[in-house]
């Protein structure tokens, strides 16, 4: 496992040292002896979880400023905020989710890798809005909801000057497509796209700058960012 991360973190071209590579063989293995007892995700060899959770999560280091203030909205088995966390310790973390069993293992996680300046906290991301709004360096997220819906839960979160990150697959372009009203609506722009791969699979990650606050009526409460996106 050592190797492998070493391997693919030189190929990234992403600098750890043998204390962060610890503490992610101690994450997958805790992460694989949690997976047994509830889903939290489907990749569990050490090559696809190496490539396609924690290569995948870091792809968004460039774009982070030092000691930014990071809300990581549907975390759920801790994807990016643990990686980003372990290899940037200046970074400030909250990872949010809606299931209490997964905030848990994200508590212990933490705990158990010694990673100061993180948290998880268990809310929906329009509730944790209302009393966090615009409090927020960037916001990052993967594998959430489709664009508009995910922009909708993002944006109120982020100070303006922020960032919003999201990370997304090969159907990007058409996402951004279907997106346009509600970039404009939430008060972002779209700042940089960023075209990699992962294992072959095509990903991206959509870069917005938050250009001016967004209206104080979203996120729209009782699940409308899904039901009925912008």
């Amino acid at each position: 496992m050592k190797e492998i991360l070493k391997e693919a973190l030189c190929r990234a071209k992403i600098d750890v040292n043998d204390a962060q590579i610890e503490k992610f063989v101690d994450f997958y293995n805790f992460l694989i002896e949690t997976n047994k007892k509830f889903n939290l995700t489907r990749i569990v060899s050490e090559n696809e979880f190496v490539e396609k959770h924690v290569i995948d999560s870091l792809s968004a280091l460039p774009f982070l400023e030092k000691n930014s203030l990071v809300v990581d909205v549907g975390s759920g088995g801790g994807f990016p905020g643990i990686p980003l966390k372990i290899v940037r310790p200046d970074l400030r973390i909250t990872m949010i989710d809606s299931v209490l069993k997964k905030v848990g293992f994200l508590n212990e996680a933490i705990k158990l890798l010694g990673l100061n300046g993180a948290i998880a906290v268990h809310a929906r991301a329009e509730d944790f809005a209302a009393e966090n709004r615009e409090g927020f360096d960037v916001c990052v997220s993967r594998a959430v909801a489709p664009l508009s819906t995910l922009l909708e839960y993002c944006a109120p979160l982020t100070k303006v000057g922020g960032r919003v990150v999201a990370y997304k697959g090969s159907g990007a372009n058409e996402e951004l497509a279907e997106a346009n009203k509600a970039i404009d609506v939430f008060g972002l722009k779209l700042e940089i796209k960023h075209s990699y791969q992962i294992q072959g699979r095509a990903s991206c990650l959509l870069i917005f700058k938050k250009e001016r606050r967004t209206p104080n009526i979203y996120p729209r409460r009782n699940n409308k960012p899904r039901k009925d996106p912008i």
